[in-house]
């Protein structure tokens, strides 16, 4: 939606410092609000990769909620690291 769009501009500003011309800090919230609730859905190949990283004995957290509004695929913890996975194929395009 708009909204979600309007959220990935104001990150893309955000990193590169532009402050002006940012809506009001209440429609930026609706903004973040709208970009979180849109629903991930896990295709067979990231559900084949969280079952192989599981199968590895990883401790497997799927589709994390990043403070921007962003998730991850997975995080799992190696090595005493908490690393995030993304999977990418043709079902994401």
């Amino acid at each position: 939606s708009g909204l979600c769009q309007l959220h990935q501009w104001r990150i893309w500003a955000a990193e590169r410092a532009l402050h002006e011309g940012m809506p009001s800090p209440r429609l930026l919230e609706r903004c973040h609000s709208a970009f979180e609730d849109g629903s991930a859905t896990a295709s067979s190949l990231q559900r084949a990769v969280g079952d192989g990283l599981a199968a590895l004995g990883l401790r497997v957290e799927e589709e994390v909620q990043l403070s921007s509004g962003y998730s991850l695929d997975f995080v799992v913890d190696w090595r005493g690291q908490r690393l995030g996975v993304e999977v990418d194929g043709p079902s994401h395009f």
